[in-house]
């Protein structure tokens, strides 16, 4: 008789080998869902767009087609809006501020055993940020000169031919940029809890990144004057709504999408991430994104707000609007990028942090 003893797992192992294929079911199910919701679903929407504008135009190539709603700027001309993208910038860059203070809520590093992010990766986030803003900037000032370039930055403009107003621009966009702030929060905390980890205790540099957001946004709301234009007026209303199907849609993922990135290759590279069991976070923040999004949502719809866009087709309504914010496409996901590499950077043994 063979006496070679037989190999019994014990509890512990068979515990361990159960973590294991969790951990693994967990790490399948998140890349799907980044690669549906956070890639695909943003080219999809653009390439479902620009189809939409070339079968309202009879054209395969619109880009020397007018398409805007205001009948004047061809498809080319729209992406390369620059005074649209100047009066944008604020609101772009607060949004990124908020992506990556959601980021530094729930994927703060907790240890220091490698650099998640090299010096060099930092620069060139940054550089690529202050360069995006710099073509904006230097573009509008060409495109319709220094003064007007000016007005935009202070939120003067709406629409062409509206009188210009002190912080109508800002107005024009002030529940629906609360809403997505509070959204981004709760995304990433969703994200958080389906990667298999508990979220994280609320930590100094998450709520600082959330905290300045907000202050900022309240302070600006407050200097540029609070009506309640946003929350009554239909024409609004009605900009507000199409904001949040286009930053939805587009914006807020490929910005979430970049800092997972991040946030993987952290992990890689030896990052530990904190474990307590607080979701407070993800369900005040996802409420309150919810609940400000279908007032929007619905106040545009009852008061039939598309009635009074500047084009009657929903096409060029909605489909054209996609392409101008071309740039917001990059400065928010660069802004988000820039400031969530820095905090990796700050925690990392090449940091100022460590030191």
């Amino acid at each position: 008789m063979n006496d070679a003893a037989v190999f019994t797992p014990t509890s512990s192992q068979g515990n361990v080998g159960a973590e294991v294929e969790t951990a693994v079911t967990h790490t399948r199910l998140l890349l799907g869902i980044e690669r549906w919701f956070l890639v695909f679903l943003p080219i999809a929407v653009l390439v479902g767009s620009y189809l939409a504008i070339c079968l309202k135009m009879k054209s395969w190539w619109p880009w020397h087609t007018v398409v805007h709603e205001d009948g004047r700027r061809t498809l080319l001309q729209t992406v390369l809006y620059f005074d649209h993208a100047a009066r944008e910038l604020p609101l772009d860059l607060l949004l990124g501020s908020a992506v990556a203070g959601s980021m530094l809520l729930f994927y703060r590093p907790s240890t220091r055993m490698l650099p998640a992010v090299s010096s060099a990766f930092l620069a060139a986030m940054l550089t690529l940020l202050v360069a995006i803003i710099a073509v904006i900037v230097i573009g509008a000032s060409m495109t319709v000169g220094n003064a007007d370039m000016i007005d935009n930055l202070m939120q003067y403009h709406t629409r062409p031919g509206a009188t210009l107003v002190w912080g109508a621009h800002w107005r024009y966009h002030v529940l629906e940029r609360l809403a997505l702030i509070f959204l981004s929060v709760a995304l990433v905390g969703i994200h958080r809890v389906l990667s298999g980890l508990e979220p994280v205790n609320a930590v100094r540099p998450g709520l600082l990144f959330i905290g300045v957001t907000l202050a900022t946004y309240v302070v600006a709301s407050l200097i540029f004057g609070m009506t309640l234009e946003p929350f009554v007026d239909p024409q609004f209303l009605g900009h507000q709504a199409r904001e949040l199907v286009t930053h939805g849609s587009v914006t807020l993922p490929l910005s979430l999408a970049v800092c997972f990135l991040l946030s993987r290759r952290a992990r890689t590279k030896g990052t530990q991430w904190g474990q307590r069991n607080h979701r407070w976070p993800i369900y005040l923040s996802g409420g309150c994104g919810v609940l400000l999004g279908g007032f929007v949502g619905l106040g545009a719809v009852m008061n039939k707000a598309h009635n009074l866009g500047q084009s009657s087709s929903m096409t060029i309504l909605i489909c054209s609007h996609y392409f101008e914010h071309a740039f917001t496409y990059i400065v928010t996901p660069l802004t988000a990028a820039a400031l969530y590499s820095g905090a990796l950077y700050w925690r990392s043994p090449n940091g100022h942090r460590s030191r």
